[in-house]
């Protein structure tokens, strides 16, 4: 499974593109900035801006459908 990860740099949410093109929004993250993918491509992290000055840190398992 190849999948591509990006979020909008000021922050929004996560949209999942796969190796066809197809784009999917993630689910849980609504204000979410740098996401990164673990070093297996299991688990996904970001940060989740909660206001202008504090993030909080973000990890999700990923799996196909």
């Amino acid at each position: 499974m190849t999948m591509l990860v990006f979020a909008k740099r000021t922050g929004g949410p996560l949209v999942a593109i796969d190796a066809a093109g197809h784009r999917q929004q993630l689910a849980g993250a609504k204000a979410a900035v740098l996401p990164a993918w673990s070093s297996d491509g299991t688990r996904l992290a970001w940060l989740e801006r909660k206001d202008k000055k504090k993030y909080d840190l973000m990890a999700a398992d990923v799996s196909a459908r």
